[in-house]
């Protein structure tokens, strides 16, 4: 035990000890001994209880002070193994989330050289062009057309009438009202969103890699050409353009392709331009895990969140990334248990959210444009 808390606990019994037979017996050489030792006798039968009670406190008194003593010893040892087992704890947490932190300072160092990097920049350059919205690579489109299957008719079935995606794509046309400069479409399709741009009287031209979606959109009188968009991107002049649209493209892209496209679309546009990106958004599980599959065309599922974070990496500014076209939710009935409600809020989230991402960015305008 610690000599400090024996000097606490011991020392007040060590005076009461002395004193337990109430001064009995008398010492040699006291003054007055023998009257004292008179009177000391005259007492005894009522001091001798006493005397006996005040030994049996003491004893008492001093088996409590051993077993609390020995009750310190013991929790101040579980005390410092627990200390001991807490500091080594911490400190293997701490190991992991340093060891952690270097992993994805790693990672996202690989990631900023793959925007950044000149070798990655050389081997993007060197690749096949990216295949537009509604061209299918090659296997793909080799598969259909010995089936005798037409990939116009499979996005006429799935993607929906001309009707409901012009209804779907009109709102977004406050976006690129007033931009400072010609507005291309990549991947045109059926040519929905030029519509919608010529009766808005906007300057407004399409690119796609199926002859037969352009011979559609030019019957239409409708300003389109067939080629490969990043071959078509490539191949225009620096800040030449006003506003960039790709609807349901870039999940035809592989991510390398995905990068450049975006890079150089920032560099085709005109300050205070804009890009609007709309894609399924894999983050509603239904379309990541189910709808997305249904395009034989699809490779690249885009998260949302990485879409955002490739956007600011290549340069745009402001930009808002959002979800659109949500299905039919889930509703609470009133008469339903307690935290139904939190259920199916947390069921819609994740289920029924917005089925396609809508990305927006700004090119960031020159000083005498703000």
């Amino acid at each position: 035990m610690n000599p400090l808390r024996a000097d606490k606990f011991y020392g007040p019994l060590e005076r009461a000890r002395k004193n337990a037979n109430l001064g009995l017996p008398v010492a040699a050489k006291t003054r007055f001994r023998l009257l004292k030792r008179l009177v000391a006798r005259a007492t005894w039968l009522t001091n001798r209880q006493q005397v006996a009670y005040n030994k049996s406190m003491l004893q008492a008194l001093e088996g409590g002070m051993d077993h609390l003593a020995s009750l310190i010893d013991t929790n101040t040892a579980a005390l410092l193994r627990n200390h001991a087992a807490l500091e080594a704890s911490l400190r293997s947490e701490v190991a992991a989330s340093l060891l952690g932190n270097a992993r994805r300072d790693r990672a996202l160092g690989q990631l900023r050289a793959e925007f950044d990097g000149a070798p990655v920049e050389q081997k993007t350059r060197q690749r096949v062009d990216g295949r537009s919205d509604h061209e299918l690579s090659p296997t793909v489109r080799g598969g259909l057309e010995e089936s005798g299957l037409s990939f116009g008719a499979f996005a006429d079935r799935f993607r929906g009438s001309r009707e409901l995606i012009i209804e779907r794509q009109r709102p977004l046309l406050a976006e690129v009202v007033g931009m400072p400069g010609p507005l291309l479409d990549l991947g045109c399709g059926r040519g929905e969103w030029l519509e919608l741009a010529q009766e808005a009287q906007l300057e407004a031209s399409g690119i796609d890699g199926d002859s037969a979606n352009v011979r559609r959109c030019q019957e239409q009188g409708l300003r389109a050409s067939e080629g490969e968009i990043l071959a078509h991107l490539r191949g225009l002049a620096p800040e030449s353009l006003g506003a960039i649209t790709a609807f349901h493209i870039v999940e035809h892209l592989d991510f390398a392709d995905f990068v450049e496209v975006l890079r150089e679309a920032h560099r085709v546009l005109r300050p205070g331009g804009k890009l609007l990106i709309e894609t399924p958004n894999t983050a509603n599980v239904l379309v990541g895990a189910s709808t997305f599959h249904l395009d034989p065309g699809h490779i690249l599922p885009l998260h949302p969140l990485l879409i955002e974070f490739v956007l600011d990496a290549v340069g745009f500014q402001n930009v808002t990334v959002q979800s659109i076209n949500p299905p039919p939710t889930l509703t609470t009935p009133q008469d339903g248990p307690a935290g139904l409600h939190e259920v199916i809020t947390a069921v819609n989230a994740y289920l029924f959210s917005g089925q396609d991402t809508l990305a927006i960015g700004s090119k960031q305008p020159s000083p005498d444009l703000r």
